[in-house]
């Protein structure tokens, strides 16, 4: 039977039946021939044990979904795997087929009416139990089997973020050569505005660690949720590890939702990620000159009188930066700020993001 949670007033769980149209989980028919079995517990060379959960946000994916659930569960992994399914509002007969479902590494979520894919996501991501995560799509454009791959940098302690990139020309499908340019397109401008090098900033396979997901002050609902996530990584100075996976993508026939308007916000979105964080920059620089005094770590009390013009009502500067433009990510904000940490080095750490 599957794991199932108390129903909130605004969100609503699919009770899980006792039926199955998929297989009965073996883990030694899924592990491959020459494959050592590895013990439920395990650990990347930090010393850390590491657990996966696989997210599948889904709406209206009746044709796909089974399938999709069955190529998560009949991979084998290195590591406990969870499976979490939100069915983000589906009017078809997506809701009957996961009922189907018994496997205790599933947990399937239901929202009551479509609120988009980013906030299945973030129902899912509050419910995942491992250590790391993964979005995975429902409509078969990824493959399972491209996983293990993914957590081998982390479980040799050689990265905690990895993305999965499709490389353009090579095991991947497209079916629109506009899709292909516009992501490239906006892969180079996210490059250009956070100094990076990725090779797919929309690649769906991304792998996280769920304490880093949640720190992040995550706003989108919709598609550009995935734009918003990879702009708030790149601003703190993380650079994934990539590795090659395989894709073929589906036409706007087949379901594909994602139209040209999805593209236009995530030039908004890296714009506005980008602006964020020059403007912590200067009031980094003004926390500076109200601290220079000191030349000590930066004390909270010594600039709780501080206004600005933009904050209004007595604001202090400090709390405006705190919640207009994430300053806890740049050590300002705290109530003491952890010794070594001054205005002025907090200034020049921005200066370089």
């Amino acid at each position: 039977m599957l794991r199932t949670h108390a129903m909130s007033e605004h969100e609503e769980f699919t009770a899980i039946g006792s039926s199955s149209s998929l297989p009965a989980h073996d883990e030694r028919a899924c592990q491959p021939m020459g494959i050592v079995e590895l013990d439920s517990q395990v650990t990347s060379s930090g010393g850390s044990s590491v657990k996966l959960s696989i997210v599948m946000p889904v709406y209206n994916e009746e044709s796909t979904i089974t399938q999709a659930v069955n190529e998560i569960l009949g991979t084998w992994y290195p590591c406990e795997i969870e499976l979490i399914v939100v069915d983000d509002g589906s009017t078809d007969q997506t809701v009957s087929l996961l009922s189907l479902i018994s496997d205790d590494r599933v947990i399937v979520h239901r929202h009551p009416v479509n609120k988009g894919k980013g906030a299945a996501l973030l129902s899912a991501a509050s419910l995942a139990t491992g250590t790391h995560l993964l979005p995975f799509d429902a409509d078969l454009e990824y493959a399972a089997e491209d996983i293990p791959r993914m957590l081998e940098p982390v479980l040799k302690g050689r990265s905690d973020v990895v993305y999965g990139t499709r490389l353009f020309g090579c095991n991947t499908v497209y079916q629109s050569y506009r899709y292909a340019m516009g992501n490239r397109l906006l892969t180079f401008l996210a490059n250009v505005l956070f100094n990076a090098n990725l090779s797919d900033l929309h690649t769906c396979l991304k792998l996280i660690p769920t304490a880093l997901l949640r720190e992040l002050r995550l706003n989108e609902i919709g598609f550009g949720l995935d734009t918003e996530l990879t702009a708030l990584i790149l601003r703190r100075g993380v650079r994934p590890f990539e590795v090659p996976i395989s894709y073929y993508s589906r036409s706007h026939a087949q379901g594909k939702k994602i139209n040209w308007r999805d593209a236009v916000k995530c030039v908004w979105i890296l714009l506005r990620m980008r602006l964020r964080s020059r403007s912590a920059c200067i009031i980094a620089r003004q926390v500076a000159q109200v601290a220079r005094v000191d030349r000590g770590p930066l004390q909270f009390d010594a600039v709780v009188d501080m206004t600005t013009s933009t904050g209004g009502g007595g604001s202090s500067l400090v709390h405006w930066a705190q919640e207009e433009l994430d300053m806890t990510e740049y050590g300002i904000g705290d109530p003491v700020i952890s010794p070594g940490w001054s205005a002025e080095t907090t200034s020049r750490r921005l200066e370089r993001d």
